[in-house]
């Protein structure tokens, strides 16, 4: 009420009553604000809400926008205000505040099972913040409420306030009366024939108290458990089922803080009746014979009322997804006492389809409108169809840069017209980050200083922009990339991207006196490096790298811009994605001439800069709901590498590719805002050809087929990473052929930040392309639990992982220093890992 009158007022003001005698002050710039009254609220807060206002002339809708403003903040009781004038004679405006409580202290009494720390989150106030007398209430129920989901079901709150004028802070007293906390010593049933006293508990959240279980009596949430009762009753046929009586006795004082109480449940479960047959009447627009095929329940089984519901539903959802949304399905039942069936008959009132006359989207913060209406798949003047509503949805989630999507449909202005609304929550769309990132190379640093930024959705408009930079003590780079998924309304993708990165090489292998330069395979084992007098001292010593005086450093230059671009066919069952590129870059390695390096590619590219051109193309089918959190679904995908060869360069090599992985929720939970999350489990399976190359080979035979590890670095050749691909164990390098298989059970902990998962993986290698076959691959195993980040610039896993290997037909384990040693074989490794593939 007081608002009002001060409304009022200002409008009386505004007419040039009271305050201002005069109309001087119109058509003059506001040269600042003054302010009393202010106690709690500081003049800097004031400042930086009416700076806006600072310059701009004062007229009647000016006062108005300031009435407004102040009368949303949260410490606002009512205000005036007075025109003045400053020396040099410049409007000055005073405003005289009169501000809201502020909360000073708040104090609870008689609570000794609950803290302090406990109860302060359960009630909406907090020290600092602004007092409104009506709150009181509601926090002396929310506190009520929490006693008794804790079990004190006679706990009682009174909730005193007491206000100091001068300071005006008020401080807030909640005088607690706790009780016995109540704890279930047992739960029985009588008049029960059919199911066990266990089979009837497992329905119910409330339990008997135990070493592993509070059993706090809850009576909300008995209530609940009656009506699970019941719900599984008539699942299993007991349709006319009943909760007849629910006795709670005393069951004792089991010490000076708790009360025992048995709980006993009188239920009449009635007959076992099952299913008889489902007809219906009144349908013109879809004929028996298409609705019998949804009809997929069948004559003599339970009646299972869950499944007659969902069966009901099949049926409405033909007419829905196909527009007719005001059709009517009304059921009745009759019973066959004879048989004990239960009979259905839908009585259908068909409708008109209903046209989608508007698309409404809310919600919008930077994201242009057609950004999300070029992903409906229904447009204005379509037949409305749930299902197209839909993949509508999952292709805006897709974009990444919305977080939530809610809709609503409305009466249109036509009869059979509606309004569909599309409520947007976007998220997070541009970024700029700075600090440490992991990652690199296999042999490189795995810390590195990183500033990026990026902006998902440049200027509303859905193009992806990113800029970033690494540094770390061996790499330096420079990203640029720009992509746009769209070219018009056509799912026409195009990107760019130009990197510029130097690498500084370090202990490196040089080649040993008399050595040939190693290719990369040294199929006769006649290479060495430098530090052995020969080939078999090398293989002898397995390999064990030579003294550092022995070893070499190069720098590593590359400059690579790249183009690409693909197309996206959209189907119900999912969507088909062609695409290609083209990559062109230049690499340089640069050392002291007095180096002469063991690997043959590291001499090329110190003898010139090197071309490095790759031509590719993947085509995909996503069959998965969504691509970020997906929840079920598969995703296929093929891809093909061609480097080098009649485009030159002197990286020269095919790669092939074949992707499969599929996608099942195991298990749904909502919280408290209504999200799902999933229990996910994935399959995943990856296999990776390096086949030969057709190329001017000068250092050979010129024009000709050579393999892959001739023409290909060891990055470029396929390898197991020990981090994402064969986690935990040590680096593989040169491989020509790999399969990767991975068994992943994942839970999000934080949407979109933080998981949980559980894994199983196996990898075959094998060097040589030639020799590939079941019994000649090498097989290494890792399994493990952990959890990984989905932080921008931190994709992390930390996992607690047990590894093993099959190597030249041999199976043997793996040791770790977790709970074993590696000596005996026994014990667990801790692994952080990369949780993008870097191959």
């Amino acid at each position: 009420m007081k608002r009002k009158v001060l409304l009022i007022f200002v409008v009386l003001i505004l007419l040039s009553l009271p305050i201002f005698a005069d109309d001087w002050y119109y058509g003059k710039n506001i040269n600042g604000f003054t302010y009393t009254g202010l106690k709690n609220v500081t003049e800097h807060t004031v400042n930086s809400l009416l700076k806006p206002f600072v310059g701009k002339e004062f007229t009647d809708d000016l006062v108005m926008e300031i009435d407004n403003l102040l009368y949303q903040q949260d410490w606002m009781d009512y205000y005036l205000m007075n025109a003045e004038e400053d020396e040099d004679g410049e409007l000055i405006l005073n405003i005289e505040i009169e501000e809201l409580p502020a909360i000073g202290s708040i104090i609870f009494n008689g609570n000794e099972a609950v803290k302090d720390r406990a109860l302060l989150p359960e009630q909406n106030i907090q020290v600092g913040s602004f007092y409104s007398p009506g709150v009181l209430r509601a926090n002396k129920l929310l506190l009520e409420e929490y006693y008794k989901s804790k079990g004190y079901k006679d706990a009682t709150v009174e909730v005193s306030s007491e206000t100091d004028e001068e300071t005006k802070k008020v401080n807030i007293t909640y005088n607690i009366t706790e009780g016995y906390q109540y704890k279930v010593s047992s739960i029985s049933f009588s008049g029960v024939n059919n199911f066990s006293a266990k089979e009837l508990t497992k329905q119910m959240d409330s339990k008997e108290r135990s070493f592993f279980r509070s059993g706090n009596y809850i009576e909300k949430q008995l209530t609940s458990d009656l009506d699970k009762i019941i719900s599984f009753y008539r699942t299993n046929g007991y349709i006319d089922a009943a909760i007849t009586d629910v006795d709670i006795q005393d069951a004792g004082i089991a010490d000076e803080k708790y009360k025992l109480v048995s709980i006993v449940i009188s239920i009449e479960e009635g007959e076992l009746w099952k299913l008889g047959t489902i007809t219906f009447s009144g349908n013109k627009v879809f004929s028996d014979e298409e609705i019998n095929s949804h009809i997929y329940l069948k004559s003599g089984i339970v009646n299972n009322s869950q499944q007659i519901t969902t069966q009901l539903q099949e049926i409405a959802s033909l007419y829905y997804n196909n527009g007719y949304i005001k059709t009517d399905i009304v059921p009745t039942e009759s019973r066959d006492e004879e048989t004990h069936t239960v009979n259905y008959h839908l009585s259908i009132t068909e409708s008109k389809q209903s046209i989608v006359e508007e698309i409404v989207i809310t919600g919008l913060t930077k994201t242009k409108p057609y950004v999300f209406e070029r992903e409906m798949e229904l447009k204005v003047g379509d037949v409305f169809s749930q299902a197209k509503l839909q993949k509508s949805g999952q292709n805006i989630l897709n974009t990444s840069i919305v977080t939530d999507i809610q809709t609503g449909l409305y009466q249109g202005k036509d009869e059979d017209g509606v309004i569909l609304e599309l409520a947007i929550e976007e998220g997070n769309q541009m970024e700029l980050s700075f600090g440490a990132t992991f990652g690199g190379t296999v042999d490189g640093f795995p810390v590195s200083g990183f500033l990026q930024w990026s902006d998902k959705n440049l200027m509303g408009t859905g193009r992806d922009f990113t800029v970033s930079t690494n540094l770390s003590p061996d790499t330096q780079s420079v990203y640029l990339a720009l992509s746009d998924d769209w070219v018009g309304d056509k799912r026409w993708s195009n990107g760019i991207s130009l990197s510029l990165e130097r690498s500084s090489k370090k202990n490196t292998l040089q080649r040993g006196s008399g050595s040939a330069y190693f290719d990369g395979r040294d199929k006769d084992n006649i290479t060495y490096p430098k530090g052995y007098n020969s080939a078999l001292d090398w293989y002898m010593s397995k390999q064990t790298t030579p003294q550092s005086t022995n070893l070499m450093s190069y720098d590593f230059y590359s400059i690579t811009g790249a183009y690409s671009t693909g197309y996206k066919f959209m189907f119900d069952a999912g969507s088909l994605t062609v695409s290609g590129g083209l990559s062109i870059g230049l690499s340089h390695a640069l050392y002291d001439s007095s180096y002469d390096p063991y690997e043959y590619i590291i001499k090329k590219y110190n003898e010139k800069w090197q071309f490095s051109n790759k031509l590719s193309g993947t085509v995909t089918w996503d069959g998965r709901d969504l691509v970020n959190n997906t929840t079920k679904g598969y995703m296929l995908s093929m891809s093909y590498t061609y480097a080098g060869g009649i485009l030159g360069g002197l990286s020269n090599y095919n790669k092939l590719s074949l992707n499969a992985a599929g996608y099942m929720s195991l298990f749904k939970f909502t919280n408290e805002e209504g999200k799902e999350k999933h229990l996910v489990l994935s399959l995943t399976s990856q296999v990776s050809f390096m086949l030969p190359q057709y190329w001017n080979n000068s250092d050979m035979h010129g024009w000709d087929f050579y393999d892959a590890n001739n023409g290909a670095t060891k990055y470029e050749m396929l390898y197991i990473d020990g981090m994402n691909i064969g986690r935990g164990h040590s680096l593989k390098l040169w491989n020509s052929f790999l399969w990767h298989n991975q068994l992943e059970i994942n839970y999000p902990l934080v949407e979109n930040v933080l998981s949980a998962e559980i894994y199983a993986s196996g990898t075959a290698v094998i060097e040589d392309l030639n020799r590939l076959s079941w019994n000649n691959l090498n097989w290494y195993f890792s399994a493990g639990a952990g959890i990984k980040l989905k932080i921008p610039g931190f994709p992390l896993g930390l996992y607690l992982c047990k590894t093993s290997k099959i190597e030249n037909g041999a199976f043997s384990w793996d040791g770790g220093p977790i709970f074993g040693t590696s000596k005996s074989g026994s014990g667990l490794k801790l692994v952080l890992a990369i949780t993008t593939s870097i191959y």
